[in-house]
């Protein structure tokens, strides 16, 4: 499935959501997987860990539009939901869902 993730998030206002410290860079979908990815789980494996880090060496250096594998997008969609709050998880979901 193709995913653009240079969708931007936004706040339950509707404002787009920008990072601190920078000169209105906008959080993207793709900054909230690679955060995903490279946060740690308890009773994690290294060879889950390699898993990860191949993953977001892949979004890192991918391109706007890019085309994943449905066991990717859970995988991205599992690790959100378990680290970011109900408004950032279903804006989320919703971009991985809809293909570009």
């Amino acid at each position: 499935m193709k995913v653009n993730f240079n969708q931007a998030l936004k706040q339950s206002d509707g404002a787009t959501v920008l990072l601190d410290g920078t000169d209105g860079h906008p959080v993207t979908l793709r900054d909230i997987c690679i955060n995903s990815l490279l946060r740690p789980v308890e009773k994690e494996g290294r060879e889950e860990k390699w898993k990860k880090y191949e993953f977001y060496k892949k979004l890192r250096d991918g391109t706007e539009v890019m085309d994943l594998k449905s066991e990717e997008i859970s995988k991205l969609k599992e690790l959100i939901a378990l680290f970011h709050p109900q408004l950032v998880m279903g804006q989320c979901f919703e971009m991985l869902e809809k293909e570009k």
